[in-house]
């Protein structure tokens, strides 16, 4: 499910305000979107091997 500009917005703010308590240096837009595509990606896999989990099992 693809998510609203105003949605992606809010994680961005969410991922800077996160940095900022944790690598302050790094706590900016570039970076938190970098994160979140990072994050994304991640779970894409996930999925992925959850169903060719789930397919061998039957």
């Amino acid at each position: 499910m693809a998510k609203t500009k105003d949605q992606f917005e809010k994680d961005v703010v969410r991922v800077i305000d996160y940095l900022k308590k944790t690598d302050p240096a790094n706590a900016t837009r570039e970076k938190a979107i970098e994160m979140l595509s990072d994050m994304q990606a991640l779970a894409h896999l996930i999925a992925h091997k959850v169903v060719e989990d789930e397919q061998e099992k039957s």
